[in-house]
């Protein structure tokens, strides 16, 4: 039996408050796209509704499949990603039987998705004069996705300084060993006259946070240990801080270990997916463009703790940093070139199987 190629004598954007532009382009096969930048609240997007096929369908067939496919791609923007929220088909205005919606996010290029098949009725018991009905169609909503948690990983500095400006700070040595993890460590020696040591200031991170992302947490790591002397412990304090060693600005009070330094090299972990180090001091909310800038910086120092001894070295291999943020919603387009609709159906009368067909080359 011939297959008749038709396209929809109607294609309208239906709904929502944010609409379809050109939607009557996915009656046309001319690389002309119906495009709706997607909110992720998937109730505030139109349908992108086409009707009026056209269809033939005998009066007596018996109705055994319906396929559709969309030529469709998620352009432009900078983050998340587009989705199907609908695809069903529609009578007389009304959605008709399953959503056969897919989770797979849209690609960046055109590429046709199918929907249905030759024994996939939709959920629904159609027969032939409905389906020939102008009001018959398939009507699809895309949604945006939601800003989603993730984090930079761990990140090593790219550069380290030390403030010597007071008699009583005790020097680093071998300063630029604290940038890698190789169980080459940079140490300073406390006594009774250097009782901090000078304070570290590592910076440029190199964090690539998108603009629109909201900071969540930070966590910084250090590897140490402490060597030497006869009784005492030592303890580190750790700040962000963001500007040059005269002017800085603290974004936090500094954090305290929890627990004195060990004999051996332990990783001691401050703050956390949650924390943001802000206190009613803070100068505002820690942005991706502070964390970005090469003067975003982790700063500490170590002091002797109550009751210790000279002559305490704090040994320190590596340090890092992780950003927790919400990445931004998407800002993607969603983008529709051309929509088939194929109904399968036997004739009762003469025991023929054969298909009605609405469609276009894709290229």
């Amino acid at each position: 039996m011939e297959t008749t190629h038709k396209i929809p004598g109607s294609a309208v954007t239906s709904g929502g408050t944010t609409v379809w532009q050109n939607p009557t382009q996915i009656g046309q096969d001319d690389n002309v796209n119906a495009t709706m930048v997607a909110s992720s609240t998937a109730t505030a997007n139109a349908y992108l509704r086409a009707t009026n096929y056209g269809f033939g369908i005998p009066a007596n067939a018996q109705l055994n499949g319906i396929e559709v496919k969309v030529a469709k791609a998620a352009t432009g923007g900078t983050a998340g990603q587009i989705t199907d929220d609908t695809v069903q088909l529609v009578l007389n205005g009304a959605a008709q039987g399953s959503n056969l919606a897919s989770g797979t996010a849209w690609p960046s290029t055109e590429t046709v998705a199918t929907y249905g098949g030759p024994a996939n009725m939709w959920g629904t018991n159609l027969s032939a004069s409905q389906i020939n009905n102008s009001t018959f169609g398939v009507q699809l909503r895309a949604k945006g996705s939601d800003a989603a948690s993730t984090s930079t990983g761990e990140t090593s500095p790219a550069t380290a300084t030390q403030d010597t400006s007071q008699s009583f700070y005790a020097a680093w040595t071998n300063l630029n060993n604290v940038l890698t993890s190789n169980s080459a460590f940079a140490t300073s020696t406390l006594s009774s006259t250097k009782f901090y040591t000078a304070p570290l200031e590592l910076g440029n991170f190199g964090f690539n946070v998108p603009s629109g992302a909201t900071i969540l947490g930070l966590e910084a790591k250090i590897n140490r240990f402490r060597s030497g002397g006869t009784a005492g412990n030592l303890i580190a304090q750790v700040g962000f801080v963001k500007g040059t060693a005269a002017s800085n600005t603290y974004f936090s009070d500094y954090k305290a270990d929890s627990t004195a330094w060990p004999t051996v090299a332990t990783t001691a972990t401050f703050g956390g997916p949650t924390d943001l180090w802000i206190t009613t001091d803070s100068p505002g909310p820690i942005s991706p463009a502070v964390v970005n800038a090469s003067d975003f910086k982790l700063s500490f120092f170590v002091s002797e703790s109550a009751g210790g001894t000279v002559n305490r070295t704090a040994n320190v291999d590596w340090v890092t940093v992780r950003v927790y943020y919400a990445a931004p919603a998407s800002d993607r387009t969603a983008a529709v070139d051309q929509v088939t609709a194929k109904v399968y159906y036997t004739e009762a009368t003469t025991g023929v199987s054969g298909s009605s067909a609405l469609f276009w080359a894709f290229p």
